[in-house]
């Protein structure tokens, strides 16, 4: 499983003790506001998780910037002040 796969299910699982419980990818990429095959393709690598969708992640779960990039792995220029 790819990082942004752990990131996803993260979310998902995350999702559960706010209102609104994200039970699939269908769920998910309504949330985010992308087509279902997005996250399918990101899932699988055959699409890179883009800036947009980093920003639309950290709107919808609040978690900081710094924080997602970490899990999938990528370099973040910001320091932990």
């Amino acid at each position: 499983m790819n990082a942004a796969s752990q990131l996803f299910d993260s979310i998902k699982q995350a999702s559960r003790d706010t209102a609104q419980v994200l039970r699939t990818d269908a769920d998910l990429a309504t949330a985010l506001d992308v087509d279902p095959p997005v996250i399918s393709n990101i899932r699988t690598g055959n699409l890179p998780l883009g800036a947009t969708l980093l920003i639309r992640i950290h709107e919808l779960t609040g978690w900081a910037i710094r924080d997602i990039k970490g899990a999938l792995g990528l370099p973040c220029l910001a320091s932990r002040a």
